[in-house]
């Protein structure tokens, strides 16, 4: 490991919260150890300002520090550089277990998860041992049966009762639909946050028990936007829109702020019921609210007015969408079929270019 005394330099390093310079004083002698640049790290905001940090970091001979190079990664990560993340872990010397995490951890929150999987394995055949947040951040990414069967690696590295090690085997079993085991592993934990919780309930209310998910739900103490959303559209998915809308309201009486998710879960419950007046309001809600309306939004909101019959409504959400992908067009010409407009549904197939004349 690089010393992390005195080193001479010919960059000023300023107040932490400022970018380094590009730029040399020559002439000057300054001094950046390594809990100096972890910190100019930490308050870095963007991808240009970690240049210029790495660009010090490696002048002052600290680019195999070990804490700097996890740093590192995890902010480039963070900031959708993954390419720059994995740069730095090719460079690093026998990679510690912080470094293999970060990477691990970069690749699963991108959404690149058999990549993810691979590099665990690549960290388990050169001999690391994995810890807790290696573990929570490859639950995350692997599909349920690989994500039960890395449960018996947690507990040979002694790691199941960590609660958020335990939090992420909850959802792997409520993913893979496995209720029983989900509600074992649920009752034997000692900590149960808001996201074990919210994980739980998400179990329940996708395999239709929506009667336990509200048990739940009604003695958590503290409730975010996301345990508010999973159980309204638990739901709206089973097909029990008054009830969604009913929780939808008591989470605006608490001034719990709704998101796209949320939105999205109530103009299907309006869609449902063809309660045209309540998704205009809802309509309205997003425009002062600034909801932004991006494609699933509106996607929402043609569905939600073509099937409580306004088609006129619907085209102008459709025609003021910038980006529109299939389901926004199957949306509009699904909303004329129904209605019995069946050569405007034609039209809007050829339009669409989801169907050709022979």
């Amino acid at each position: 490991m690089a010393s992390t005394t005195h080193f001479t330099t010919s960059t000023t390093i300023h107040n932490p919260s400022l970018p380094l310079p590009s730029t040399a004083h020559h002439g000057t002698h300054h001094l950046l150890s390594a809990d100096r640049a972890a910190l100019l790290i930490d308050k870095a905001k963007s991808v240009n300002q970690l240049l210029q940090i790495h660009a010090a970091i490696l002048r002052h001979g600290l680019e195999q520090h070990p804490i700097l190079n996890f740093k590192l990664q995890r902010s480039f990560s963070s900031l959708g550089r993954l390419d720059y993340s994995r740069s730095l872990f090719d460079r690093t010397h026998n990679p510690n277990v912080f470094s293999w995490t970060a990477i691990i951890h970069g690749y699963a929150l991108h959404g690149r998860h058999q990549e993810a999987v691979v590099l665990y394995f690549q960290m388990l055949s050169n001999g690391v041992e994995p810890n807790a947040f290696t573990f929570s951040s490859i639950l995350k990414a692997c599909p349920p049966e690989l994500g039960k069967a890395l449960h018996s690696q947690v507990l040979k590295f002694g790691l199941d009762s960590d609660v958020y090690v335990r939090t992420a085997l909850l959802d792997v079993y409520a993913r893979g639909g496995d209720v029983v085991s989900a509600c074992q592993l649920f009752n034997t934990m000692r900590e149960k946050s808001v996201v074990s919780i919210t994980a739980m309930i998400t179990c329940y209310a996708k395999h239709g028990d929506l009667g336990e998910a509200r048990v739940l739900f009604d003695g958590m103490e503290k409730r975010d936007v996301v345990c508010w959303n999973v159980m309204i559209d638990g739901y709206t998915q089973h097909g029990r829109p008054n009830e969604s809308l009913d929780l939808f309201r008591q989470m605006l009486s608490v001034k719990v702020r709704p998101n796209e998710v949320t939105m999205i879960s109530v103009l299907s419950a309006c869609a449902q019921l063809g309660a045209l007046e309540l998704g205009r309001w809802l309509h309205s809600y997003i425009k002062n609210n600034g909801i932004q309306v991006n494609v699933h939004i509106g996607t929402a909101l043609v569905d939600m007015y073509c099937k409580c019959g306004s088609l006129d409504d619907a085209r102008v959400v459709f025609d003021g969408m910038i980006n529109k992908d299939v389901v926004a067009w199957n949306s509009m010409i699904m909303g004329y079929a129904m209605h019995g407009f069946s050569q405007s549904a034609l039209v809007w197939l050829l339009r669409g270019g989801l169907y050709s004349i022979p």
